[in-house]
């Protein structure tokens, strides 16, 4: 299924599944899967077989490296947080579930993470630090 991005504050999700969107978000940064796993210290291997939906989803910490790499956009981190709590909890969200404030609460989920681990606020420190 695709992933449409959001248009407003209401979230607009299918049922896509991270390794799928993440697949969509490298390609479209002009990434091969070797260029992307090399700097995010996992297999080319690994990252692979998340996207086809074989591994779990990255963890949040590589998240935070994800959008280091690709300058990704705040709709994109937050699509693949999103994606990635979801799947790894097995849970399938339908978009009508969700209130109007579901998008708010993510993107200011993502921006807490981002902070927390150095990338919004210049500190540089770890997941492991940042706890």
């Amino acid at each position: 299924m695709k992933f449409s991005l959001f248009a407003d504050t209401r979230i607009r999700m299918t049922s896509a599944p991270f390794g799928e969107r993440l697949k969509q978000v490298r390609q479209g940064h002009a990434y091969s899967l070797m260029m992307l796993a090399k700097p995010l210290g996992i297999s080319q291997t690994y990252l692979w077989e998340i996207e086809k939906g074989e591994r779990r989803p990255l963890p949040l910490h590589r998240l935070v490296q994800l959008k280091q790499i690709l300058d990704l956009t705040e709709n994109e981190t937050t699509d693949l947080v999103y994606l990635a709590t979801r799947d790894a909890r097995g849970l399938l969200v339908q978009s009508h579930t969700w209130g109007s404030q579901a998008r708010e609460i993510i993107q200011e989920f993502t921006r807490r993470l981002l902070k927390a681990n150095g990338t919004g606020n210049g500190k540089g420190r770890t997941p492991r630090e940042a706890t």
